[in-house]
């Protein structure tokens, strides 16, 4: 074979590894923007049956860096919530450093409180976005480890409310239910940590906490309470990106909890939300952006 029949034979390979890799960055790229709207039906042991039925759209890791993420953000919700949630919860990491923050602050010289300051207004154009959706029973949140808490006077400009080991309590067709929130700690903290949410005599406590390996904490202290409990986390984005079954992000904590619905022995549930938003750049393979609308209904029998 001529060098130069052996020339257009590795441009010829070259383009096509080319094409393919274009391909697959752009189906990575839509993947991450299509937030699916995933339907779930939430068997709660012990509930109320006057809450039976009750509508909670729940969204987690939305991820934004900039003004423009915010905007997308409120488009999307405002979106979602055409399905007429009665409750919108939102698990942790509203906003995080993007990719290009991080290529910003090592090669451009931009410091964290540059970014930290640009995130602080991305998030803040996000809260009032919100302040125009209405939800029939109000907007709650925790936060997540990317998230700075809000001071008193910045919680009061906004609908949303933070919960931050407290809960808030809400009467539906004259039934409590009671909305819980964990603190976003330390993993090396979660052994010692202790919220019991407020649930005696609610019809239902959904408790929200962002990063799933709280959970059997959670339960412990539910477990002190008699009471109908749903669990809410994310954190994990189901791994982002999976080759081969395994994830390149937050690998260990994706194995053990992946997207999708956990229960102890008890029967005591917990969902783990894929999330909505990616980490660094918006590109997921092999998994998928999602939102949750649950539905809250009695346990099998009851």
């Amino acid at each position: 074979m001529s060098n130069n029949a052996e020339g257009r034979a590795a441009g010829k390979i070259l383009l096509f590894l080319l094409l393919v890799s274009t391909a697959v960055l752009l189906a990575g790229v839509i993947n991450a923007r299509t937030v699916r709207l995933e339907y779930s039906d939430a068997r709660i042991r012990g509930l109320d049956a006057r809450l039976e039925g009750v509508k909670v759209l729940y969204v987690s890791d939305l991820k934004i860096s900039s003004p423009a993420d915010a905007r997308r953000a409120v488009r999307m919700i405002r979106t979602l919530c055409e399905c007429e949630p009665d409750v919108l919860l939102i698990g942790g990491d509203i906003c995080s450093k993007s990719l290009t923050d991080t290529i910003k602050e090592r090669f451009f010289g931009r410091t964290a409180q540059e970014t930290a300051e640009r995130l602080s207004l991305a998030r803040d154009e996000f809260l009032s976005g919100l302040n125009g959706i209405l939800v029939k029973y109000g907007v709650y949140a925790v936060y997540g480890d990317a998230d700075t808490a809000l001071g008193a006077q910045q919680q009061a400009a906004y609908s949303t409310r933070f919960l931050n080991n407290s809960t808030h309590s809400i009467n539906i067709n004259g039934a409590r239910l009671c909305i819980a929130g964990y603190a976003d700690i330390g993993v090396n903290a979660y052994g010692a940590f202790r919220f019991s949410p407020d649930a005696a005599g609610a019809g239902a406590t959904l408790v929200m906490f962002h990063d799933p390996r709280i959970y059997n904490t959670a339960v412990l202290e539910a477990k002190k309470q008699k009471g109908a409990y749903l669990f809410l986390s994310g954190h994990t984005l189901d791994g982002q990106i999976k080759l081969g079954g395994r994830a390149l992000l937050y690998p260990d904590i994706s194995a053990a909890y992946p997207s999708g619905v956990y229960s102890d022995e008890s029967g005591l549930a917990m969902l783990v939300s894929s999330g909505a938003g990616s980490e660094g750049f918006p590109f997921r393979l092999g998994t998928r952006a999602r939102a949750y609308l649950i539905t809250l209904n009695r346990g099998v029998g009851e």
